[in-house]
């Protein structure tokens, strides 16, 4: 569905504004919803936003955000193009003007170091009344000194790993690293297969998780078709896939959105080896960053670098949204002058 937002025109010097919003239902009480900038048909932006409901200081709260999950944080989740601030602004104007019934929109985290987070501040800011909730460091992988840099910054047990990851699999037949044998959405067809395969098959809420991102990473096909911003990778042994990684690439930068494994494999460490591969290769390539998606060890133990996330609430600049942010704000600010309780001294 495309629509045309009149009050946006002249946001920018050069042409209209066009707003296409992608919608399907992650689970039946979330709504996710991809808010398309365009300027004269070329996609400038990228935002994806859920809707859901949290509960804040007691109350029910009808709640828009970044949507939850390792691989749409607001920090990659968003792309935009080289104009940040100016997508960005377009964004902002549609969340305020042009998607009613929001009382706060929570970020769930963003770079607040980077162009993007400090532009998406900065816009969300003027709106409405901001509650920063803390941040935390979120590694990525940096190609600042090539691939042999990269290797020569981690431990000699990582090292290790990768030669032991390597004899595992190679002792079970012939290993394989090989892009995907079909284009387009049609691409993660093959990571779906192995999924079918892996530990996310265990519990039921894994299971509709793991639809849901499968059909994200089919909806960033369709959004952007350029194929030069998708890689799919997989390993083989004896030509039974065994692993697989699907990533988006945008300015010279490496989503790690979705990497999995057969289960029955997880000895040989087939998506540790994998993600090994695929990095030596964009680093050949030129690929300057990796961004891992993640915070778990196993994503620390990869990455080279960090970033500064943040996290916060924006409350609507409606009575209701004011009334909720300033009632939050209270709460949290009560909540960090208490002293912390001390532990009883036994005597």
């Amino acid at each position: 569905m495309c629509e045309r937002s009149e009050r946006n025109r002249g946001l920018a010097t050069s042409g209209d504004w066009f707003w296409s919003n992608l919608d399907w239902v992650s689970p039946p009480e979330h709504r996710l919803r991809f808010v398309t900038v365009h300027d004269r048909g070329r996609v400038i932006g990228l935002f994806p936003v859920q809707e859901r409901y949290v509960v804040l200081s007691g109350i029910r709260v009808r709640c828009a955000g970044f949507i939850h999950g390792p691989y749409a944080l607001g920090d990659t989740a968003v792309v935009t193009d080289d104009d940040v601030e100016r997508s960005v602004e377009g964004f902002v104007s549609f969340l305020f003007d042009d998607m009613p019934g929001w009382r706060c929109f929570s970020t769930e985290g963003i770079d607040a170091d980077s162009r993007v987070g400090r532009a998406l501040i900065a816009a969300l800011s003027a709106r409405g009344r901001v509650i920063d909730r803390g941040s935390e460091e979120r590694p990525y992988v940096s190609f600042a000194d090539g691939w042999q840099g990269y290797i020569d910054s981690r431990s000699a047990n990582f090292r290790r790993s990768i030669k032991r990851a390597v004899r595992c699999l190679t002792d079970g037949g012939r290993l394989d690293y090989r892009s995907a044998p079909a284009t387009g959405p049609g691409a993660i067809d093959l990571v779906e297969s192995i999924d079918h395969r892996s530990w996310r098959m265990a519990k039921e809420g894994d299971v509709a998780t793991n639809a849901r991102l499968v059909e994200y990473c089919r909806n960033l096909y369709r959004t952007f078709p350029d194929p030069a911003t998708h890689l799919v990778r997989y390993l083989t042994l004896n030509e039974v896939p065994v692993a697989s990684l699907y990533g988006f690439i945008h300015e010279n930068v490496f989503y790690a959105i979705k990497v999995n494994y057969d289960i029955s494999m997880s000895e040989g460490s087939p998506g540790f080896l994998l993600l090994v591969r695929a990095f030596e290769e964009l680093a050949s390539s030129g690929i300057a960053r990796i961004e891992l998606l993640g915070r778990n060890e196993y994503l620390r133990r990869l990455g080279s670098a960090s970033h500064r996330m943040s996290r916060f609430l924006v409350f609507n600049r409606s009575n209701s949204g004011r009334a909720l942010g300033l009632a939050a704000h209270a709460v949290w600010r009560f909540q960090s002058l208490r002293p912390t309780p001390r532990a009883a001294v036994q005597r």
